[in-house]
């Protein structure tokens, strides 16, 4: 490969990165948003994950639930 064609190929792939690098920043939530989702968690750790473990809690007992209604539709 010829210095012209390896110099062409390395402006479009630069030029390929620069884009998507662009497409990301420009994709990111802005600095509020994340400081809002930062607080949120320092909160939700701060009271030891207590909603985590209520949804938790909730989805055992909708998973058991379910499980019981399967039993009961397969022994029939």
């Amino acid at each position: 490969m010829n210095t012209n064609k390896k110099l062409s190929m390395l402006v479009v792939i630069l030029s390929f990165v620069c884009i998507i690098l662009a497409v990301i920043l420009l994709s990111l939530p802005r600095n509020n948003e994340i400081r809002e989702a930062l607080d949120s968690c320092i909160e939700e750790v701060s009271t030891s994950c207590k909603g985590l473990f209520e949804y938790a809690a909730s989805l055992e007992a909708e998973n058991s639930r379910l499980n019981s209604v399967v039993k009961t539709c397969s022994q029939k």
